[in-house]
């Protein structure tokens, strides 16, 4: 199919935009399977049908660029460390896809790299990364954390998003990893509830446990949770959530 972004192609985001969503959908689930049978050596592998997203766009509540040289954000070039500059991407929410081009961060800034991430009430949080503090005017309604590579810093709001997944709120800080697709987090939760035997007997274990995602919806349900976590924000959230 025709490729709905303009920069198909040359920014190294999207892999399969010139395929129908339903095409994409089997086309991974050939490369799981294959996968499965190749390198970790299962000859029939149980793979299930893939489970669609309800939306191929604009479902992502959180999006990184990198900076190019003239301080224009982009998104590296596939293989490569160069950026590419953007003018419009099809992956963000609505709202972030609002507030992205209002961004001026500019070549001078000494920031390589931001994340902004769309939380459950509209709210936002715009995280740069760069080895000085920048001296920005952002005269926007979100919050603004700073990364070196030694601390953080508040520039304005807080440090954290409340995010909601089957309406039940996640506190998650600006370095803690929590899944980009709402919906289909959802999904995967709904779809666990209905598989894993769990009963008060049981100790459940959450490996890459994040904020909790998972062990939030299931702790109720066992007699034992167990949440395995590198990052030290995250863990602080988990225990929040």
């Amino acid at each position: 199919i025709q490729p709905r972004c303009p920069h198909f192609g040359n920014c190294g985001g999207c892999h399969y935009q010139h395929l129908a969503y339903s095409e994409q959908v089997r086309i991974k689930e050939g490369i799981l399977r294959d996968q499965l049978q190749r390198l970790a050596g299962l000859p029939n592998p149980p793979v299930r049908p893939i489970v669609p997203a309800p939306e191929p766009w604009n479902y992502r509540n959180t999006i990184q660029f990198s900076l190019a040289e003239d301080g224009r954000l982009g998104f590296q070039r596939a293989g490569s460390h160069a950026v590419i500059p953007i003018s419009e991407c099809h992956l963000p929410e609505a709202s972030l896809n609002h507030l992205w081009p209002a961004l001026d961060i500019g070549a001078e800034s000494g920031i390589s790299r931001l994340e902004l991430r769309q939380g459950a009430e509209e709210d936002a949080l715009v995280l740069l990364e760069g080895e000085h503090t920048p001296d920005l005017n952002l005269e926007l309604p979100v919050s603004v954390v700073h990364r070196t590579p030694e601390q953080e810093f508040v520039l304005a709001g807080n440090d954290y998003l409340m995010m909601e997944v089957l309406g039940r709120p996640f506190k998650v800080s600006a370095g803690s990893f929590f899944q980009v697709n709402t919906a289909q987090a959802g999904a995967m939760v709904t779809y666990l509830q209905s598989l894993l035997p769990l009963n008060l007997n049981s100790t459940l274990l959450d490996i890459y446990c994040g904020v909790g995602l998972f062990s939030a919806f299931f702790t109720g349900s066992v007699q034992r949770c167990i949440g395995v976590e590198l990052s030290p924000s995250a863990c602080l959230d988990y225990v929040d959530n």
